[in-house]
C-alpha cells in the first residue's frame, strides 16, 4: 500500500543496512520504505519538479515495509540514521 500524506504533518526517518540507505515514513508501528537516500534528496526531487513533498513521498514509496519496533530495538539489520548524515549530504554537494 502506498503511502499517502495527507493534512501537514508526516513523520519520515533515515536508515542505513551496511552501506545502504534509505528514508521510510513511519505509519504506526510500520516503517514504510521510499526510494530515496536521504530526507535531502526527497524534499530536493520536489523541488526541482515544482512539486510538494507530500507528492514526492507517494512517488517514491516502494511496496517494502520494516518493523518500527525492531528497527528501534537493534533487532533488524536497518538502523536509524545518525543526524550527521544531514551534514554529510550537504558537505557532497
Amino acid at each position: 500500500m502506498k503511502p499517502t500524506v495527507s493534512g501537514s504533518s508526516v513523520r519520515l526517518v533515515q536508515l542505513q543496512n551496511d552501506d545502504v540507505r534509505r528514508v521510510a515514513v513511519v505509519d504506526n508501528a510500520r516503517l514504510r520504505l521510499l526510494d530515496a537516500g536521504s530526507v535531502l534528496e526527497l524534499a530536493t526531487d520536489a523541488i526541482d519538479r515544482d512539486s510538494s513533498l507530500g507528492r514526492a513521498i507517494t512517488d517514491r514509496s516502494t511496496p517494502e515495509e520494516l518493523d518500527y519496533d525492531a528497527v528501534y530495538a537493534g533487532t533488524s539489520p536497518w538502523r536509524m540514521s545518525a543526524d550527521d548524515y544531514l551534514a554529510g549530504d550537504r558537505a557532497v554537494q
